[in-house]
C-alpha cells in the first residue's frame, strides 16, 4: 500500500466531511471509486490510527471501514467475497492490534464494530488467531484497553444466544471455552475485588464497572446454550463474584446517572446484567443453580425494594422481578414460603411496580400509541407494570390461594380509596391487579380461556366496570 493510496483515501474522506455539497459528494463518489481497488481497507485503517490526523478525519476512516466491511465482507463461499484475499488477511492480522492502540473512543468503538462484523464471517475457520489474540489482551492493568477487548469479544460472542445449527454451536462453543472459561473467571473475580478496594476512586470504579458489565454479558452468552462443564465446575467462584456485584454500592454519580435520566447509569446495568445471568440459569440449570437461589432471591427482593420508581431504575426492577418470576414459577418455589417472604413479595415487590406512575401519564400524553404498544399489547421494551403482571401470574402456579388471600384485601383498600377520594390510579391499579390474578391461560384469538375461580370477577365487572361504561355511554348519547 503506497503513500500515495493513503493521500488519496484521506483527500476523499476530507472531501466528505465537508459543508460544501458538491465537495462532499465529489468526496463520497471519490470513495466509492477507491473502495474497489486493492488495499483500500489498509488505506482507511492507516488513516483511522494515525494520532496527528484530525480527529474527525479519523473518526470517518473508522465508520467508513466499519461500514465497508460490513457490506463487503459477507459470509458466503469465497466467490462472494469482494474484498481481496490479500486485503481480507491484512486487515485480520492487524486490526486487533490497531483497534485497542487506538486513543479515540469512537474510532475504538468502530473498529471493534467491524472486528464483530468480520468474525461472523471468518470466526473461528478463517480467523482461528482472533480469540488467542483478545484472551492474551486480558492480563492487563490498562482498563481502557481492557474494556475495548471485552467489547470486542461481547460483540463477537452474542452469536451464541442465536444459533440455529446446534452442532456448529457445540463445536465452536467448546473452541471459545478451552481458550476463554478460566481467564474470564478470574477477571471476574478480580473485578469485583477491585471495585470493593477502589469504592473511593471514582476514576477506578466506573471502568471497572464497565468491565463487569462486559463480563457478565459475555458470562450469559457462552451459558446460553448450555452450562459449559468449567462454569459448572467453578459456579462457587462466578456466583460469588456475581453476588458481591449485584450487591455492590456506590456513592458516585458517575456510576449512578445517565446524561439521559430516563436511562440507567452504569451501576444499575451491571446489576440488572447479573439479574438475567441468574434468571438464564434458574431457568435452564435450575440443578446447578440449586445451591444459590435462596441467596439470590433475597438479595434481589432487597435490591427492588430499595430503589425508587424512576425510570432510571426500570431495567433493573424489570430483570429482577424476571428473575423472580422464573423462581416462583419453578422447582425452587419453596425459598418464597420462608417467613413473611410471599406476602412482602406481593405487598411490597408487585404493589407499587403495578402501580400507574407519572412517567406513564407523560408518556400516554406524548405517544399514546406507544403506550398501548408497551403496556397493553407487549413488546420488546417491556414495562415494570408487566414484569409484575408476570410476576403475579408466577406466583399463582403454586400460591394461587395465598396470592389471592394476600391481594385481595389490598384491592378492596384500593379500590374503597377510589369510591372514597376519586383516586382513578388507586383503581387502575386495582382492576390491573384482578386482571392477573384472574386470567389463567389466554390466546390473542379468544381472549380468556380459564380465569381463577377464587376471585368474584362478575361482581367487580358490575360493581366498578360497568356502572362507568353505562355512564359514559349516556355521556356520549347526550353529546
Amino acid at each position: 500500500m503506497s503513500d500515495e493510496a493513503v493521500e488519496a483515501v484521506a483527500e476523499a474522506l476530507q472531501a466528505a466531511l465537508s459543508h460544501e455539497r458538491d465537495e462532499r459528494t465529489g468526496g463520497e463518489a471519490r470513495l466509492v471509486e477507491l473502495s474497489a481497488h486493492a488495499g483500500f481497507c489498509q488505506a482507511l485503517l492507516t488513516v483511522a490510527s494515525t494520532d496527528d490526523a484530525p480527529r474527525a478525519l479519523r473518526q470517518v476512516a473508522a465508520t467508513t471501514f466499519k461500514n465497508h466491511v460490513r457490506v463487503q465482507w459477507p459470509k458466503g463461499d469465497e466467490a462472494e467475497y469482494v474484498i481481496g484475499a490479500d486485503d481480507r488477511h491484512d486487515v485480520k492480522a492487524h486490526i486487533v492490534r490497531l483497534m485497542l492502540s487506538a486513543t479515540d473512543s469512537v474510532v475504538r468503538k468502530q473498529l471493534s464494530t467491524a472486528v464483530a462484523a468480520i468474525s461472523e464471517a471468518d470466526f473461528p475457520e478463517r480467523w482461528d488467531n482472533l480469540l488467542p489474540e483478545l484472551v492474551a489482551q486480558l492480563d492487563t492493568d490498562d482498563l481502557a484497553q481492557l474494556n475495548g477487548v471485552l467489547a470486542t469479544l461481547h460483540a463477537v460472542l452474542r452469536k451464541f444466544r442465536v444459533f440455529v445449527d446446534e452442532a456448529v454451536c457445540a463445536a465452536q462453543l467448546r473452541y471459545v471455552l478451552d481458550e476463554l472459561a478460566a481467564p474470564l473467571c478470574a477477571l471476574c473475580e478480580s473485578t469485583a475485588a477491585a471495585l470493593a478496594e477502589h469504592a473511593d476512586n471514582e476514576a477506578a470504579v466506573v471502568p471497572l464497572l464497565r468491565a463487569a458489565l462486559y463480563v457478565t454479558k459475555i458470562f450469559y452468552s457462552l451459558c446460553y446454550p448450555t452450562v459449559p462443564a468449567e462454569f459448572e465446575t467453578a459456579s462457587d467462584a462466578w456466583f460469588g463474584a456475581l453476588r458481591a456485584l449485584l450487591t455492590y454500592d456506590t456513592p458516585h454519580a458517575a456510576a449512578l446517572e445517565h446524561d439521559n435520566d430516563a436511562k440507567p447509569g452504569l451501576l444499575y446495568k451491571v446489576k440488572a446484567s447479573v439479574c438475567a445471568c441468574c434468571d438464564l440459569w434458574m431457568e435452564k440449570y435450575e440443578e446447578e443453580f440449586d445451591d444459590y437461589v435462596e441467596t439470590f432471591v433475597h438479595d434481589a427482593c432487597a435490591l427492588v425494594v430499595a430503589l425508587t420508581d424512576e425510570e432510571r431504575h426500570d431495567r433493573l426492577v424489570i430483570a429482577a422481578l424476571g428473575f423472580l418470576r422464573t423462581v416462583a414459577a419453578g422447582p425452587r418455589y419453596d425459598v418464597l414460603q420462608a417467613d413473611d417472604t410471599l406476602s412482602n413479595l406481593c405487598v411490597h415487590i408487585v404493589l407499587p411496580n403495578m402501580a400507574f406512575r407519572d412517567a406513564d401519564a407523560e408518556l400516554f400524553e406524548e405517544n399514546t400509541t406507544e403506550y398501548i404498544r408497551r403496556d397493553i399489547e407487549g413488546s420488546d421494551s417491556d414495562t415494570r407494570r408487566r414484569a409484575a403482571i408476570d410476576l403475579v401470574k408466577g406466583l399463582r402456579v403454586h400460591f394461587t390461594e395465598a396470592v389471592t388471600a394476600i391481594f385481595s384485601t389490598h384491592i378492596n383498600e384500593l379500590l374503597d380509596a377510589h369510591a372514597r377520594d376519586g383516586d382513578w390510579k388507586a383503581k387502575d391499579t386495582a382492576l390491573q391487579l384482578i386482571t392477573a390474578l384472574t386470567v389463567t391461560t389466554f390466546t390473542r384469538r379468544d381472549g380468556a380461556r380459564a380465569t381463577n375461580e377464587l376471585v368474584p370477577l362478575l361482581d367487580v365487572y358490575e360493581t366498578h366496570v360497568l356502572p362507568e361504561l353505562q355512564r359514559d355511554a349516556a355521556a356520549a348519547r347526550r353529546a
